[in-house]
């Protein structure tokens, strides 16, 4: 019975998730740009001045703190990130720079490598993510959402 119970609430948290990237997908679908963007290292780029960032945290300690958007994690020296860094320029001439919501395996593409980039024009540094990465995440949420439902359904079943 408690199998059930936690079947059907995992099926339903994962209905509850991917429906609501689909949603935010959907709404901003139709007014996402192309841009033709490329890799950056993980140490170029700029950093932030240590100021309190509405949606940001504090990465780091002393000297060597920054503060970074929290979909963005600090690479220290050694690391090897899996998630591409990347800079483009809107179509208003505004430089960007991101970095992806998805890893890659092994690596990510090289530095210096051309990169499409989608991105909402009202908010380019939050939504900008490699074109690749918004049509696999178009296709996964679905098929996630249909999973859900028949996890959340075959455990109701067991009641």
């Amino acid at each position: 019975m408690v199998l059930a119970w936690l079947g059907i609430g995992v099926g339903v948290a994962m209905m509850a998730f991917s429906g609501a990237r689909l949603v935010r997908w959907f709404r901003r679908h139709d007014r996402l740009m192309e841009a033709t963007g490329v890799v950056i290292p993980p140490g170029q780029g700029r950093r932030l001045a240590p100021v309190e960032l509405d949606g940001a945290r504090r990465v780091g300690a002393g000297s060597f703190a920054i503060f970074v958007p929290q979909r963005h994690t600090l690479v220290h020296t050694g690391v090897h990130p899996r998630a591409a860094r990347f800079r483009f320029t809107t179509a208003q001439g505004q430089v960007i720079e991101s970095v992806s919501t998805f890893s890659s395996f092994p690596r990510p593409p090289e530095p210096g490598t051309d990169i499409e980039i989608v991105y909402d024009p009202a908010d380019p540094q939050r939504t900008a993510e490699r074109a690749d990465v918004s049509r696999f995440v178009s296709l996964a949420q679905p098929l996630l959402f249909a999973f859900g439902a028949i996890l959340a359904l075959a455990h109701a079943m067991l009641l």
